[in-house]
């Protein structure tokens, strides 16, 4: 069921707030960018579950897609999505910029092994803050799925 897969998306919010906010360092940090793009890539592909929930009302499943295709924001991370899942995009599945990356802009340890990390995401020469984008998306999902 869809839920199940919105509830995975939150987990991954979360250990990327971790990230944003300051973990104890455990992992080498590209563990922990592939947290960000862990999130990024289950949060799009939530669309897929409610769209192929039997569950949920039709009218919620045919809107799903178009749902997507309206967000910015999670335009973009289909776009981070497709992007890591393929390499390179060549079929026109982008949503808005085929060169969409996740890079990291600063990170932080902090005595006591506290690590921080800040990443950005650039798409069509615009950059966001990766957590806040991530922090939009859940808002979207959120109002969409009425939770």
């Amino acid at each position: 069921m869809y839920l199940e897969q919105f509830e995975r998306v939150i987990r991954w919010y979360l250990k990327f707030k971790e990230i944003n906010d300051g973990i104890s360092q455990k992992y080498h940090s590209n563990y922990y960018k592939d947290v960000v793009y862990a999130f990024f890539q289950n949060c799009y592909h939530l669309k897929d579950w409610v769209k192929n929930d039997e569950h949920v009302n039709k009218e919620l499943r045919n809107k799903a897609e178009c749902f997507v295709n309206n967000s910015t924001a999670l335009k973009i991370c289909g776009d981070i999505c497709n992007g890591s899942k393929h390499s390179k995009i060549t079929d026109g599945k982008e949503k808005i910029d085929k060169d969409t990356k996740i890079s990291r802009t600063n990170h932080i340890l902090v005595v006591g092994s506290t690590y921080s990390a800040k990443y950005k995401i650039i798409s069509e020469n615009n950059e966001y803050d990766a957590f806040d984008l991530a922090t939009q998306c859940i808002t979207e999902w959120k109002e969409f799925l009425g939770t």
